[in-house]
């Protein structure tokens, strides 16, 4: 990395996942931007509140960097939240696997199980060294 930009060098990153996180994140952006206009009826939240998820979740994934591990801990807990949130809703769906709206749930909830993943496994990463 590039001391003149400000950022710290780090030795070789062998448990950065930085980027891996990233793409999830805007990934999950995507499909929560496209499914809420065909959703937004049968949603428990505002659409308010979901444009503003998706900011926050875009703001994540734009920061994330290898030279600031609180955003890799800010990034396990916006993946823990995502995860809850959307497995939980899938789960309250009465239809099941039927319903499309279930599949779009169950698909963010796994996206945002493996970015949980990838940035504990990048937040150990940084603290073991």
């Amino acid at each position: 990395m590039d001391d003149q930009q400000g950022v710290k060098p780090y030795g070789p990153l062998f448990h950065y996942y930085g980027d891996t996180v990233r793409r999830l994140f805007v990934t999950a952006c995507v499909i929560m931007l496209v499914a809420l206009p065909i959703f937004k009826d049968r949603l428990p939240l505002a659409s308010f509140t979901i444009v503003i998820g998706v900011v926050v979740v875009g703001l994540a994934a734009g920061m994330t960097s290898p030279a600031h591990i609180w955003f890799m801990a800010f990034n396990i807990l916006i993946s823990l939240f995502g995860f809850i949130t959307f497995e939980s809703h899938a789960i309250s769906i009465k239809k099941g696997i039927e319903s499309p709206l279930f599949l779009v749930d169950q698909s963010l909830a796994l996206i945002f199980f493996l970015a949980l993943y990838y940035s504990t496994k990048t937040f150990r990463g940084f603290l073991q060294h």
